[in-house]
């Protein structure tokens, strides 16, 4: 697997995006169209892109960080075939490279489930575990989503940075 940092993506990767977004998040948060989600991306700051690919090309992780409300943010899935391996950390290591501090939102209840029905496991805990600290009194309650934010302060992340 490669890991190839990018400012802007091509068509077919945002199809192979939306797919993974749809596979990999719960349900209420999935994207009908790829313009649903090249609509979301636009809408961000100084988007940065970390694709995790086989040789084959296929995407099977993704980073990316942006700016918002005068913050550096973060989002990153993985395609539940590759958890496990390495990639996560790996690929938070790409991700905060150069950043002083990034925070996110993430899903700390078993309550969601994906589109096919699977339960949608918390990465609440592989975050912490890289070095992530949660900010219990920061909620997103949305009615897609329900979300603790973490960040990160330019500690040693797990994966070696």
């Amino acid at each position: 697997m490669t890991i190839d940092a990018t400012g802007t993506l091509t068509e077919d990767q945002l199809e192979s995006l939306k797919d993974l977004w749809n596979a990999e998040f719960p349900v209420a948060m999935a994207h009908a169209q790829r313009s649903g989600l090249h609509a979301y991306l636009s809408g961000l700051g100084n988007v940065k892109h970390w694709l995790l690919c086989d040789d084959m090309g296929t995407i099977h992780g993704w980073a990316y960080s942006f700016d918002r409300d005068g913050g550096r943010w973060f989002a990153m899935l993985l395609r539940r075939t590759v958890q496990g391996r390495g990639h996560g950390p790996t690929l938070l290591d790409q991700l905060c490279a150069g950043e002083r501090q990034l925070q996110g939102w993430v899903i700390d209840h078993p309550n969601e489930v994906k589109e096919d029905d699977d339960p949608y496991r918390s990465p609440l805990g592989f975050y912490q575990k890289c070095g992530f600290v949660v900010d219990a009194g920061s909620r997103l309650e949305l009615a897609q989503v329900s979300a603790v934010r973490i960040f990160w302060e330019g500690m040693e992340l797990v994966g070696g940075t």
